[in-house]
């Protein structure tokens, strides 16, 4: 967090704990060392939550696909938050 004294890696405790339901099994299928460390983690998050961002909410629901070692629930949620934001 730019402005803040606190070292980078040290914001991954924070990180942790503003997470809630299908984010939390997210972060805890990551690997210890993408946890402890800023750069891997805020990298890993942009790669999951922010790259399809490009496509229309239509078009990001029809293509979406479970990751490999995400959780069902978490792939169900994420589904239902595109169909909801393409409004079908």
């Amino acid at each position: 967090m730019k402005g803040t004294r606190t070292r980078p890696d040290e914001w991954c405790a924070a990180f942790e704990l503003s997470h809630r339901d299908g984010a939390i099994h997210w972060f805890r299928q990551l690997p210890k060392k993408t946890r402890r460390k800023w750069k891997p983690l805020s990298q890993a998050f942009i790669t999951y939550y922010c790259t399809q961002y490009k496509q229309s909410p239509a078009a990001r629901y029809y293509s979406a696909t479970r990751e490999r070692k995400e959780h069902i629930c978490d792939y169900l949620n994420r589904l239902n938050g595109y169909a909801h934001n393409a409004r079908l």
